[in-house]
C-alpha cells in the first residue's frame, strides 16, 4: 500500500498570512490516518517598541536564550471566529479524511 497524504491551507480570521495554519493528512502502509497541524513561528521584537536600540536588545537577549539553553519557546495562535468559519476547519477535516480513504482505495486497485 502507498503512502498517501493531503495538505490544506487555513486561513487566520486575523487576514495576515503569516498566521496561516496548514493541515497535513497522511496514512501509512497500515491505513492508520494522521492528522498534523503546521504553523510557521516567528519572534516578534517589533510589538510596541519603535525605537530601534530597544528592538535590537530584545534580539540580542533572545540570542543569548538560545545560545545557552538550546531552545527558544515561542507562542502562536489561529484564530477561529464566527460559526461559517469553524464550518469551514470541520468541512477541511471531513473532505481531507475522505481524499485519504479514496487514495487508500484507490492504491489498492
Amino acid at each position: 500500500m502507498k503512502v498517501s497524504n493531503s495538505f490544506y491551507r487555513y486561513a487566520c480570521s486575523c487576514g495576515s498570512p503569516e498566521c496561516d495554519m496548514w493541515l497535513d493528512f497522511e496514512a501509512d502502509e497500515y491505513g492508520i490516518i494522521s492528522l498534523s497541524f503546521c504553523k510557521t513561528l516567528s519572534t516578534a521584537d517589533y510589538y510596541g517598541n519603535r525605537f530601534w536600540l530597544t528592538r535590537m536588545w530584545k534580539r540580542i537577549k533572545l540570542t543569548i536564550i538560545m545560545l545557552f539553553t538550546g531552545k527558544l519557546s515561542i507562542e502562536g495562535e489561529l484564530v477561529i471566529q464566527d460559526e461559517a468559519h469553524i464550518q469551514s476547519l470541520i468541512d477541511g477535516l471531513k473532505e481531507g479524511i475522505n481524499y485519504i480513504k479514496e487514495s487508500e482505495k484507490y492504491d489498492e486497485n
